[in-house]
């Protein structure tokens, strides 16, 4: 018999940009010598490539950022944001 071919799901818009948040973080934690999640969680990573933010006093909203993170971090993550969204409106 021939096994059964699973359908294969495309890949989102915002799972594209999640994988790219999860790119970033890991190449920045290495930068800093510093366990990934120590910067970003996923969840905020998720939040970020569903919301979108568009400038680092939307950042500083996305739950698990902070102003310190979005101000440290918010010109790289809005770069790949941005990015993602011109790719997929």
């Amino acid at each position: 018999t021939v096994a059964a071919q699973r359908p294969v799901s495309p890949v989102s818009a915002e799972d594209s940009l999640v994988r790219a948040l999860l790119e970033w973080r890991r190449r920045r934690s290495l930068l800093a010598r510093l366990p990934a999640v120590a910067l970003l969680d996923d969840r905020a990573l998720r939040a970020i490539a569903e919301g979108r933010p568009a400038d680092v006093d939307g950042l500083r909203l996305v739950p698990g950022v902070g102003p310190t993170k979005a101000v440290r971090f918010g010109a790289e993550i809005l770069e790949i944001v941005a990015r993602y969204s011109r790719q997929d409106p």
